[in-house]
């Protein structure tokens, strides 16, 4: 049972969603902890805020999702991303616009990835642990291809590289997205 080009796009659009969000997770703590001297407690409070945010996402898409369609929802919550990803970029001295900047990068990579992960049951006809299954093996290994370089970005370049990383990876995600939408070719 083959994915078909809408499948693999599918697939690509979530890798690359899953790797714009890493950048920003195996950063974030260090980034707090090395500029703004956060302890444990605090970037645990960041990530506690972090969690609701992602809640009220999730709940959104949820909302959403049905109405714009799934790759176009998936699409919306990349393009938030991405301008979030460039104020943290600009922002990254500064803790307030640092840290709004972050949970609006998260917010829009939550309501996207909620969004899209319903695709997967129909990805492969009748075979739907099968479709689900692909589309969570491409996010997890873009988690993991982002992971080191993002971390490496970081080391060399502050929050910066990582940020503007995540920017493009979002707008790769977005396009991809919306290619799959228009593609037209999904399984019935």
């Amino acid at each position: 049972a083959s994915l078909g080009t809408y499948g693999w796009l599918i697939v690509a659009g979530e890798c690359l969603l899953m790797m714009s969000s890493q950048t920003l997770f195996v950063t974030f703590g260090s980034w707090l902890g090395d500029v703004f001297d956060l302890g444990a407690v605090g970037i645990s409070a960041v990530v506690f805020g972090l969690g609701l945010g992602e809640l009220a996402a999730s709940i959104t898409s949820v909302r959403r999702t049905d109405v714009w369609g799934k790759e176009t929802s998936a699409a919306r919550g990349a393009m938030v991303m991405v301008p979030a990803a460039i104020a943290l970029a600009l922002g990254h001295g500064h803790l307030a616009i640092g840290i709004a900047a972050l949970v609006v990068a998260v917010l829009g990579f939550e309501f996207g990835i909620v969004s899209i992960i319903s695709v997967g049951t129909s990805l492969v006809p009748n075979r739907p642990a099968r479709g689900l299954g692909i589309l969570l093996a491409g996010g997890t290994m873009g988690r993991a291809i982002a992971s080191i370089p993002a971390t490496r970005l970081y080391e060399r370049d502050g929050m910066v590289a990582p940020a503007i990383m995540c920017a493009v990876l979002a707008t790769c995600a977005a396009v991809t997205m919306l290619v799959a939408h228009r593609a037209g070719t999904r399984p019935r």
